[in-house]
């Protein structure tokens, strides 16, 4: 058999491994789509929100997450990490800022701009958000044993972090 991309003959272990490899990738994607589905659907941000008492919509609180991730953060690049438009990111700033969750003060490194930090109560959403994510994830992982759970958060860990690694490489 001629190898696709430089004409060489590719041996039967190459292929096994080519093979191997393949079907490897494609079990963990079947793992991920519903995974990811599931992690990020508004349904699933309800039951979050409802469980506890959180009352924002699931737009608003993935802004106010990447505030509390990169914080002091300018709405332009709020805008860039959540993936809308500047002007939809200005209403959804305008919301959290009216809500009492974000401040806003000068940016230090432009006074012109404005940057954004949590405010105490936007901190108590945060919490709150990870506990109920926090308890939804033990009762997942309920019937796991210590060390499942533990090799489960290291590859987790391991897989975002090379997800990352990939990101900032293209």
């Amino acid at each position: 058999m001629v190898h696709t991309y430089t004409g060489a003959m590719a041996d039967d272990s190459t292929l096994l491994q080519s093979t191997a490899l393949r079907n490897t990738v494609d079990h963990v994607e079947d793992a991920l789509i519903p995974l990811v589905r599931y992690l990020s659907s508004p349904r699933t941000w309800r039951q979050i929100a409802g469980s506890a008492d959180i009352p924002l919509d699931r737009a608003r609180y993935m802004v106010l997450r990447a505030v509390a991730e990169t914080e002091p953060v300018r709405t332009t690049t709020l805008a860039e990490q959540v993936g809308v438009d500047p002007s939809t990111m200005s209403r959804h700033v305008a919301v959290l800022d009216q809500a009492g969750y974000v401040t806003r003060a000068a940016d230090p490194d432009d006074g012109r701009a404005q940057a954004l930090s949590l405010t105490p109560a936007g901190r108590e959403v945060m919490e709150k958000a990870r506990a109920a994510r926090h308890d939804l994830i033990t009762e997942a992982l309920a019937g796991w044993d210590d060390a499942d759970r533990t090799r489960l958060a290291a590859l987790l860990g391991r897989l975002a972090d090379d997800f990352l690694r990939v990101e900032r490489a293209r």
